[in-house]
Parts: structure tokens; C-alpha cells; sequence
């Protein structure tokens, strides 16, 4: 009995010196990892992958010479029969061969077997993507760029990457980013992390603050995100086709061809068109047709394809959303659709700004980013507003309010919330931050693209200078990035000096770092609150929207 208690003693003595070689290792770095979520342009999303019918469902393969073919068919019909429900019966067939692999069920769960890319580990497992192999499958852009670049700033070991199907429940995408945090946590040594959300990236990480809090998550820097919904899907979620010919002219005149001399003919051309009526003449056609159809549209591929995405639905304005759901979606087809999205517009969209003011008050640094002076894509009621290309401006700032393209907020117009005693007017007259929920802590890019555009750009410099800012940044903290600037090339442009900033970003070293404590008292969130402000066309938008099917001379290639 003895020598099996001494046994027994002798392996819990064994044990209690081993365990330290099995717990988590504590980093002292003092940089948070961080944690890129992806927007819809992420990775692929393949049909059947190591099958024999594998194939890229999005961005689809698109067979031209049969979209073509339907597309002649369809006005040949239209124009004999002078019938639009003729080129309807054509065209609409093949627009959704090609989208509905993307389709969901009824229920919100994929149609398909389709699966994404996961990166299951640290950067420093993908040379392909920082940059250290030739020849990189991956793009040199937006979050790969940013993966990019923050490996070089903090190490590749300490930057991770949450890809996703956009199309899915933002809620179980948050349940995957928690998991994933928790991997991170165990790794690295560090109890929080910085999260990055790109673009669609906006709504998955809504979701996860709403279920799991703050208490994993050192900082949250949105970039060009629907955490606040989109107006194109709101407007085309509630029968708001439209085209205007101004919008379609701006957008038309802004397309870039890779020639210059064509670019600068479309500049010159397409204004021209409109202002003789034409452009007019051409909208007023395309609106009656589209008039003639649109329940077809609807009911064939709207309802059929983009409307069975919970993901989408996380883009509705909380205004719109009521109002969408009844045009769109059956209570007895679509229940457990309903259910789904109801969770998402109840526990995240409706207290949107409860769950980040809460953040920052638990000290979780809040940054936002938001760009404008694109064109909307114009096939949407609301396409007159400022965007990045790809979203609304308004709506990636958390509620700035913006005049109209082409115009300036009105003459003798005085910012909305004047508490915090700071100017909020962009230097252009064209935006008022002091009505979005953290004016001190957004700021505006003009001219720049959807997300942060290529690696080497100055835009890549700044968000790495607040991905690594230790605390909060504030649109006064550093004189290099106020918090409205433009764009000279690939370079920061100073709005009102012109100054142009050059190109590099250096990791600064903490001491050298004016941190602020996150949350604080005397950082007082100036919010809404306490100041005084208190169809064939759809699924060309989500093309254009998802894959940048057309580039544009203010997008990065």
C-alpha cells in the first residue's frame, strides 16, 4: 500500500512540474493580435469542391455566349412583340442559372454543397500571403492587404484571418469568430484582440458583440462595414428599383477601361449624352420596362435567390426592415428564415448603438472608417448618395449626414451636435460627422476605394497606424491623418493644405505612444445622444457589388 502511495505521489509531484510546459505562455509584445474578418470578397465560394463538377460559385463562371445569346433572343422578342415580358422570359432564365448555385434554402441554410476557404492558423503559416512566395494566388488588395501589412507591423504569428460564407446566419458566423478568439488567445499569449471587420465583416462582428461581449476583444477598427445595414439592399429588399440618369451617368462616366484616352473619353462623352437628354430618354425606357417586369424579377430572382440570405438580411435598415419582410417573404414558406433574421434585427440592429457604446465603455478602442465621393451602383431609389463605390457613406460612418453627390450641405448648414466644441464639417461642405455615434473616433476618406484598397497605399499606412495605436485614437491625435483627407495617387492628401503625405508605415514603440485610457471619463463619447442632433437589375447589383465587375477610376485595381 505504501509504495502505491508513494507512487501516486510521485506522479502528481511529476505532473505538478510538468504543468507549466502545457499552459499558455504569456506574450509581452504588448501589440494585441489581430484578427482580419472578411467581406463578401474574402475567397471563392466553390460548388462541389473535389468533385468532378467543382466549379467557382461565386464569383459564378459565367458562360458569355449563352448570357449573350439570351440577352439577343430577349430583345429580339421585346422588340417584335413590343412586349418586355418577352425579353423578360429570355433573359431572366440565364441571369438565374447564374446566380443560383449561391441560392439558399427556404430556411436560410445553403442550397448547395459550397464551401470557403479557412485559415486556420496564424499568418505565419501562409507565406503566399505575406508576401514571402513569388507568384501568390491571393490578391494584393483590401483584406489581403491587410494581412499583408500587418504581418510585417506585428509579426505573422500574431495575425489571423476569420473567412466565412456571407451568405449564412451572421449569428453562427459569430460563434465561429468566438472559437477562433479563443484558438487565437491560447497561441499567442494574449488575453485580447484587436478585430478588423471588412465590409460585409461589419455584420458577423455585430453579431459576435451582441452574443459573447467585450471581454476577449482589445479594440474593433471597421472598415467600410454594414454594422449600420446598406441602402441598396434596403431599397432593393422593399420594390425600389430605379435609374436615374444622372446616377447612371456618374457611375457610367467614372467606369475605368485600363486606357486612358477612353477613360478620359467617358468622362467627357457621357456627361455630354446626358445633358442633350438622352441619358433621360434611355431611363425613362429602362424604368417603364423594368415597370413592366418587375414581379418577375422579383418572384424569379430576388425571392428565389437573394432573399433566402440571412447575410443580406443583416444590411436592411432597421427602417426598411419590417416593411422588406412583408414585400419579400412569406410567413408560412420562409418561418424559419423569419426566425433567423428577426434574431438578427431584434438583438443586433435595433441596438446597434447600445452594443458599441457599451464596447467602448468597457474599453474595447472603437475606430471607424468611411469613404465617399464614388457613385453608387444605379439601379436604386437612393443612388444619389455618397459612397465608396460599393456602400453609402451614411451608412459605413454610423450615421454621418452627407448632401447628395454633386452637391454641398446648404448654405449657412451648421453641424448637427455641437457639445464636444470640435468642428465636424468635412473642409469640402459635403459631410457633417457630428451626427455619427463616435464623431471623435471616424474618419473619411475621399476618393478612396471599398475597404482600404492595395497594400502599398497610404490608406494601408494609416489603418495600420490605428490597428496598432495603443488606446484610443482620436481624429485630433495625430496630425498626419485628420479626420477628413483625399487622395494624390497612391498617397494621403491633406484636404485643406494639400499636403501629401509620403509613403511607410513604422511600427512606433510603446513609450513613444500618447495612449489614453479607453472609456474613461474624460473620454466622453460624443454620441447622437448627447448632442443636439439626438430583377435582371438585382442581380447586376450584387454582381457589381460582390465582385467588382466593374472597376472604377477611384477604386484600387
Amino acid at each position: 500500500m505504501k509504495r502505491v502511495l508513494s507512487l501516486i505521489i510521485a506522479v502528481a509531484l511529476v505532473l505538478a512540474c510538468a504543468a507549466p510546459a502545457f499552459a499558455g505562455h504569456e506574450c509581452d509584445c504588448g501589440n494585441a493580435p489581430i484578427l482580419v474578418i472578411s467581406g463578401m470578397g474574402g475567397s471563392p465560394m466553390i460548388l462541389d469542391e473535389g468533385t468532378e463538377n467543382e466549379k467557382s460559385a461565386f464569383p459564378p463562371e459565367i458562360d458569355m455566349a449563352s448570357l449573350v445569346s439570351a440577352i439577343v433572343k430577349g430583345i429580339a422578342l421585346g422588340s417584335l412583340y413590343k412586349d418586355w415580358n418577352k425579353f423578360a422570359d429570355a433573359v431572366i432564365p440565364a441571369v438565374y442559372d447564374i446566380f443560383d448555385p449561391i441560392a439558399c434554402n427556404p430556411d436560410g441554410t445553403s442550397k448547395y454543397n459550397i464551401s470557403v476557404e479557412k485559415f486556420n492558423t496564424s499568418m505565419e503559416f501562409y507565406p503566399c500571403i505575406t508576401g514571402e512566395e513569388e507568384n501568390s494566388p491571393y490578391s494584393d488588395g483590401n483584406e489581403y492587404a491587410l494581412l499583408r501589412r500587418a504581418s510585417e507591423a506585428i509579426g505573422a504569428d500574431h495575425v489571423y484571418f476569420f473567412n466565412y460564407d456571407w451568405r449564412l446566419d451572421p449569428f453562427d458566423h459569430a460563434a465561429e469568430i468566438n472559437e477562433l478568439i479563443q484558438q487565437i488567445k491560447r497561441e499567442t499569449g494574449h488575453d485580447k484582440v484587436t478585430l478588423a471587420p471588412c465590409s460585409m465583416g461589419g455584420a458577423p462582428t455585430m453579431a459576435y458583440l451582441s452574443a459573447y461581449g467585450t471581454d476577449d476583444v482589445a479594440g474593433c477598427v471597421f472598415l467600410s462595414t454594414v454594422f449600420y445595414g446598406t441602402r441598396i439592399a434596403s431599397d432593393l429588399f422593399s420594390n425600389k428599383i430605379n435609374f436615374d440618369p444622372d446616377c447612371v451617368t456618374r457611375y457610367i462616366a467614372g467606369i475605368s477601361t485600363g486606357n486612358e484616352f477612353l477613360d478620359a473619353l467617358l468622362e467627357a462623352l457621357i456627361p455630354a449624352v446626358n445633358e442633350a437628354g438622352l441619358m433621360g430618354a434611355l431611363t425613362d425606357f429602362l424604368n417603364n420596362g423594368v415597370d413592366e417586369i418587375k414581379d418577375k424579377v422579383y418572384d424569379e430572382v430576388f425571392r428565389e435567390i437573394f432573399a433566402t440570405m440571412p447575410g443580406l438580411w443583416a444590411t436592411v435598415d432597421e427602417d426598411y426592415y419590417d416593411g422588406a419582410k412583408a414585400f419579400m417573404l412569406s410567413k408560412n414558406v420562409d418561418s424559419e428564415l423569419i426566425r433567423k433574421i428577426d434574431r438578427y434585427h431584434n438583438e443586433v440592429a435595433l441596438h446597434r448603438d447600445d452594443i458599441l457604446l457599451k464596447a467602448h465603455k468597457s474599453g474595447v478602442k472603437i475606430v471607424v472608417l468611411s469613404n465617399y465621393n464614388s457613385a453608387c451602383i444605379p439601379v436604386y431609389e437612393s443612388a444619389d448618395m455618397h459612397s465608396d463605390a460599393t456602400l453609402e457613406t451614411q451608412y459605413t460612418s454610423a450615421g454621418a449626414v452627407c448632401a447628395k453627390m454633386d452637391e454641398a450641405l446648404p448654405e449657412g448648414y451648421c453641424q448637427e451636435n455641437t457639445e464636444c466644441g470640435h468642428d465636424h464639417i468635412s473642409p469640402d461642405n459635403i459631410i457633417d460627422a457630428s451626427t455619427c455615434l463616435f464623431p471623435e473616433y471616424t474618419w473619411f476618406g475621399k476618393d478612396w476605394p471599398h475597404v482600404c484598397g492595395k497594400y502599398d497605399n497610404g490608406y494601408c499606412d494609416f489603418v495600420m497606424w490605428l490597428l496598432t495605436y495603443r488606446g484610443q485614437p482620436t481624429i485630433h491625435t495625430n496630425p498626419d491623418y485628420p479626420q477628413f483627407f483625399g487622395r494624390s495617387g497612391d498617397r494621403i492628401m491633406n484636404l485643406e493644405t494639400g499636403e501629401v503625405l509620403p509613403l511607410g508605415f513604422k511600427l512606433e514603440p510603446a513609450e513613444n505612444q500618447q495612449t489614453s485610457d479607453i472609456g474613461s471619463d474624460n473620454n466622453e463619447i460624443l454620441s447622437p445622444e448627447t448632442g443636439a442632433g439626438s430583377c435582371a437589375a438585382g442581380a447586376v447589383m450584387l454582381f457589381a457589388l460582390c465582385l467588382g465587375g466593374v472597376s472604377r477610376k477611384k477604386r484600387e485595381k
